[in-house]
C-alpha cells in the first residue's frame, strides 16, 4: 500500500521510529532513452515505508525530484523523505 494515511491510528499510541527515505529512479541512456519505467511518487513512498519492517505509517512527508548527470547517461529520481511511526 502506498498511502501514508493510517485512518486515525496516528493520533493514538504512535511511536516515532525516526527519519526514512525512499527513492524511485529511472536511468536514461544518452540522456533521452529510458531503461525502465518512469519514477513515481507511489513507488518512492512504498520504498520509504519498507525501510523498516514495523512501520505503520509515515508523516511529515517531503517529495523532491533529483537528476544525476553522468557521461552518456542520466538518472532521474523521485525522493520521499518522511518520519516513520509504529
Amino acid at each position: 500500500m502506498t498511502t501514508s494515511y493510517a485512518g486515525g491510528v496516528e493520533q493514538q499510541d504512535a511511536v516515532e521510529l525516526g527519519p526514512v527515505q525512499g527513492r524511485s529512479c529511472q536511468t536514461g541512456v544518452l540522456y533521452v532513452f529510458p531503461l525502465s519505467d518512469p519514477p513515481t511518487t507511489d513507488e518512492a513512498i512504498a520504498n520509504a515505508k519498507n525501510t523498516h519492517g514495523d512501520i505503520s505509517f509515515i508523516a511529515d512527508i517531503s517529495i523532491d525530484d533529483e537528476t544525476q548527470w553522468g557521461i552518456g547517461y542520466s538518472v532521474k529520481c523521485v525522493v520521499v523523505r518522511a518520519t516513520a511511526y509504529r
